[in-house]
């Protein structure tokens, strides 16, 4: 048992963070009061950094705009090194956001409504090839996902602003050239 320094208390040693400075080994604070302490020095911190950027603004940005100048080869040659040696890693980063953003949903959904459609257009049937992935269809109205298509099959849709009493109209035309 331990006596926080900071609110007094009596608490277990679990409850201080490891310090191998200090000759019991623990902090003498303890973790709650250790966690109040670092949000109020952080909200100091964030405060002190835009006091001093309003100030100091037009001297960061001249400064920031020289280093760049001085090192923007250096900078693109690292973002295209990054760029190829984490290419899976961003890819999967960027669709997870671009679901979630515009369809509500994590690739796990994706997937999930991919397997009950058994990889093809719930519209034709076709099975996308080249590797190309099948679109997500969703209402603009409501923004709820109907399921997924292939290229063909979102494109006509969207060229109808899925209107049925268009796709009706272009059903009864076909009907009557054939």
């Amino acid at each position: 048992m331990k006596r926080c320094s900071r609110c007094k208390e009596i608490k277990d040693e679990s409850e201080f963070n490891k310090d191998r400075r200090r000759p019991d080994g623990r902090e003498k604070i303890c973790k709650t009061c250790r966690a109040e302490y670092r949000k109020h020095t952080r909200e100091q911190d964030r405060e002190r950094s835009a006091k001093y950027y309003r100030i100091h603004a037009d001297e960061i940005k001249t400064y920031n705009r020289k280093y760049y100048r001085e090192h923007a080869n250096a900078a693109i040659a690292y973002s295209h090194r990054y760029n190829a040696e984490h290419k899976e890693e961003i890819y999967t980063r960027n669709r997870r956001k671009k679901l979630m953003k515009q369809y509500g949903i994590t690739p796990e959904e994706y997937d999930k409504l991919f397997s009950k459609q058994n990889g093809a257009c719930a519209i034709c049937g076709n099975i996308p090839t080249n590797g190309k992935k099948l679109a997500v269809d969703h209402s603009h109205i409501t923004g709820k996902v109907r399921g997924l298509l292939c290229h063909s099959c979102n494109v006509t849709l969207g060229n109808v602003d899925d209107s049925i009493e268009l796709l009706t109209k272009a059903i009864e035309y076909l009907s009557k050239v054939d």
